[in-house]
């Protein structure tokens, strides 16, 4: 991305950064699908059970996660195409409002508040001032572009978690077992969902459907 921007090959950048954003979204939405359903059994493991499981805590942050995902690649981007200007406003920004947030929520509602802030400076300033300042200022059509992003994530991460919460109730089995048996077959199951993508066809297609 950084080297397009530097030779001003404007139609390449678009293509490559319209890609990524859709891949990064999508890798994303996958890893926080799979987590969403099974990480309570992998936070009993891991604590012994001496830690209590916050169900709300560990949804705010995992969705929060794939829902600031767009904006990593809007801010490596921002990082190689000589906007340190826009990056240290956006970051200031984001300290500000998570600073406020936190204040205003931790005393009420303890480390959710917490985490509600992380996620919503994040989202608020990072993707939604950032990101889309990105989008717009790099591609020829970002609101049909975020349009997409938001349909992608939105349908990938309800996918893979009523799949995991399925295979959850399905299986009779408890501790280590259990948790290595219901994502393997999680992965199986995807893998075999994702299969068509190994054809080189089917990905061009897909390509061409993205909105530069």
């Amino acid at each position: 991305l950084g080297h397009d921007y530097a030779v001003g090959d404007r139609q390449r950048l678009q293509s490559l950064y319209a890609r990524g954003s859709v891949l990064v979204t999508l890798l994303a939405s996958i890893v926080v699908s799979g987590l969403l359903p099974f990480w309570q059994d992998f936070f009993a493991l891991w604590t012994h059970g001496a830690v209590p499981y916050d169900p709300w805590l560990a949804g705010t942050l995992l969705i929060g996660t794939a829902a600031a995902a767009p904006s990593i690649l809007a801010l490596g981007f921002a990082n190689y195409s000589n906007r340190g200007e826009l990056l240290w406003r956006t970051k200031g920004l984001q300290l500000a409002v998570f600073l406020v947030l936190s204040a205003i929520l931790i005393p009420s509602v303890g480390l959710l508040g917490a985490a509600i802030a992380v996620v919503a400076s994040e989202l608020l300033v990072q993707f939604g001032a950032l990101g889309r300042n990105i989008i717009r200022q790099t591609l020829q059509h970002p609101l049909r572009h975020i349009a997409l992003l938001s349909v992608v994530m939105v349908a990938v991460t309800l996918a893979g978690w009523a799949l995991g919460t399925a295979i959850r109730l399905a299986l009779p089995w408890t501790g280590a077992i259990r948790f290595f048996a219901e994502c393997a077959l999680w992965l199986v199951i995807v893998l075999t969902a994702a299969s068509p993508l190994a054809f080189e066809n089917v990905r061009a297609r897909l390509t061409a459907a993205i909105p530069h």
